[in-house]
C-alpha cells in the first residue's frame, strides 16, 4: 500500500466552505438592509403621510435585491453540487491510489496558486500529477488539442501541461520522469493519446495499470522518491496521512 501524504478534495472542501460563508454575509446584509428600509418606509408614511407611492418605491426595491439574492443562491447551489462531485470524485481516485505498492507515495492537493494538482503518486516509474475529473457525458478532444465534453469546449489542457512543466523546473529534477494525467470517474473518453498534447485521458478504473505498466525511460530509486516526495509535500504544505 502507497505512502498516503494531505487529505484528498480538501481543496474544493475549503471553496465549499468560502462560498458558505460569503453566502452567508450576503443574506445577512440583505435582511439588516430590507429592515432599515422597511423601518424607515412605515415611519415615513405613517408620519407625514407622504403618500402609498414612497411604499411601493420601497418594496419594488425590495423586490428587486431579494430577486438579485435568489439568483445568487441558485448560482452557489450548482456551484455547490458541481464542488461536491468533484471532492467525491477526487476522493475515489485517491483510494485507488492507495492501492499502489509501498514503493510509491501519494500526495493529494498541492496548491500550485492559481489552483492545484489533485494527486501526486511518486515512484519507481517516475512522477505522475493526477487531475480528477467528475464530468458526466462524453469526452473528446478538438483540433487545438483542448478538452471537449458534450460537443461543448472546456479548455484546461494547456494550463495543466503548464503547471507540471512549471512544478517539473520547480523541483530541479531534470533526470526524473514526469507525466500528466486527466482522470475521469464518470464520463467516457474518446480522447486519444497525441490529441491533448503530452497528457493522457483515462477512466478511473485503468489508473493503476496505466501507473504500473508504463515503461520509464529510467527508473527512480528510494532515495530519490523520498527526495522528490519531500519536495511535493513541502509545496502541498501537508504533513503525511
Amino acid at each position: 500500500m502507497a505512502r498516503i501524504i494531505g487529505k484528498a478534495g480538501a481543496y474544493l472542501s475549503d471553496k465549499m466552505v468560502c462560498r458558505r460563508q460569503r453566502s452567508f454575509l450576503t443574506s445577512s446584509i440583505f435582511l439588516t438592509v430590507a429592515g432599515i428600509t422597511i423601518g424607515l418606509a412605515a415611519g415615513h408614511f405613517l408620519s407625514r403621510s407622504v403618500g402609498l407611492i414612497v411604499v411601493l418605491a420601497f418594496f419594488i426595491a425590495l423586490l428587486i435585491m431579494f430577486q438579485r439574492a435568489n439568483r445568487d443562491l441558485d448560482k452557489l447551489q450548482k456551484g455547490r453540487q458541481t464542488e461536491e462531485r468533484g471532492a467525491a470524485g477526487e476522493v475515489a481516485v485517491a483510494s485507488m491510489l492507495r492501492e499502489l505498492p509501498d514503493s510509491y507515495v501519494v500526495i493529494h492537493d498541492v496548491e500550485m496558486g492559481a489552483g492545484n494538482f489533485d494527486h501526486v503518486a511518486i515512484g519507481p516509474k517516475g512522477v505522475f500529477i493526477i487531475d480528477a475529473k467528475s464530468w458526466r457525458g462524453t469526452v473528446t478532444a478538438n483540433p487545438s488539442g483542448e478538452l471537449v465534453l458534450n460537443d461543448v469546449p472546456r479548455p484546461c489542457i494547456k494550463k495543466f501541461v503548464f503547471n507540471v512543466m512549471r512544478v517539473r523546473e520547480e523541483m530541479g529534477e531534470r533526470h526524473c520522469f514526469y507525466q500528466g494525467l486527466f482522470v475521469f470517474t464518470a464520463a467516457h473518453v474518446n480522447a486519444k493519446w497525441g490529441s491533448t498534447s503530452t497528457v493522457f485521458c483515462i477512466r478511473s478504473e485503468k489508473l493503476l495499470a496505466f501507473i504500473l505498466s508504463y515503461r520509464s525511460k529510467q527508473l527512480l530509486d528510494a532515495d530519490s522518491i523520498s527526495r522528490i516526495a519531500q519536495k511535493f509535500t513541502n509545496l502541498a504544505g501537508s504533513d503525511s496521512a
